[in-house]
């Protein structure tokens, strides 16, 4: 009886010994994740930082986390953030009033005034800028397009000053509603909007004298798209924008 009994005990020990051992395997190779008690399903996450920002830990846990603080601005970067938007504020505001019923006096003579740098870096995007916005004044007054009202935002992308406090890079969005004498036409009472839109703009600029001063804008509406070729020069592109000048001072005046 011993013997039998004694065989018997390993017959039933041997399966058990192998199923804990296949268990204890498989839940090495696969984890069970962990799921903390206060989980939710819609975490938020900061923006990540942008290149003029500097990201802080939001912890010191060693735990990985995606979430970054953007430390608040000093007492310098919002002074130099508020005298850039000013200075972009005016050029705007002189850029639609040179292209309403209204235009500044003189403004093909005086341009932008003091708002752009003097630099010879500047030089060629002023040039180019004052012959293009010519065109488009006497575009706009042969054909009725001049403004009598209009809105407009400026959304700003980003402000990246550098380190220095010299040089500063804009990206912002242009949005703009515009009514033009054409709107008027149809009914004075309530005019239709002549075009509605947005632009893009990257502006440098540089701190001259203690002051923010406009070195370049870039931007792709109708007629920069159609001046503008790949790879031309600032010459090419002045006598390109020449040409139609010279087209459009031969066009008769529309008729009251």
């Amino acid at each position: 009886m011993k013997p039998i009994l004694f065989i018997f005990l390993i017959v039933i020990i041997l399966p058990s010994c192998a199923t804990l051992s296949e268990t204890t395997i498989i839940e090495t190779l696969i984890p069970t994740p962990t799921i903390p008690l206060n989980a939710s399903s819609t975490e938020s996450f900061s923006p990540l930082p942008t290149s003029s920002s500097t990201p802080i830990p939001a912890s010191a846990s060693p735990l990985p986390t995606q979430l970054t603080i953007v430390p608040p601005l000093n007492p310098t970067q919002v002074i130099q953030q508020e005298e850039i938007n000013s200075v972009l504020q005016e050029y705007f505001e002189i850029h639609y009033q040179a292209l309403s019923v209204s235009p500044p006096a003189n403004f093909l003579e005086t341009g932008f005034g003091d708002l752009v740098s003097d630099g010879p870096d500047a030089k060629d995007f002023l040039e180019a800028e004052m012959a293009k916005l010519a065109v488009e004044m006497k575009h706009h007054e042969l054909h009725r397009l001049r403004y009598i009202d209009y809105d407009y935002s400026l959304d700003y992308l980003d402000i990246v000053v550098e380190e220095d406090g010299q040089i500063a890079k804009v990206h912002l969005i242009e949005k703009f509603v515009i009514f033009c004498e054409l709107s008027l036409l149809d009914d004075s009472e309530n005019p239709k909007i002549c075009t509605e839109g947005d632009l893009t703009h990257a502006f440098l600029l540089r701190n001259e004298q203690g002051g923010w001063k406009i070195v370049s804008d870039a931007y792709w509406d109708y007629w920069w798209m159609r001046f503008r070729a790949p790879g031309a020069t600032t010459e090419e592109v002045l006598n390109a924008i020449h040409l139609v000048m010279q087209r459009l001072e031969t066009m008769p005046s529309p008729t009251p």
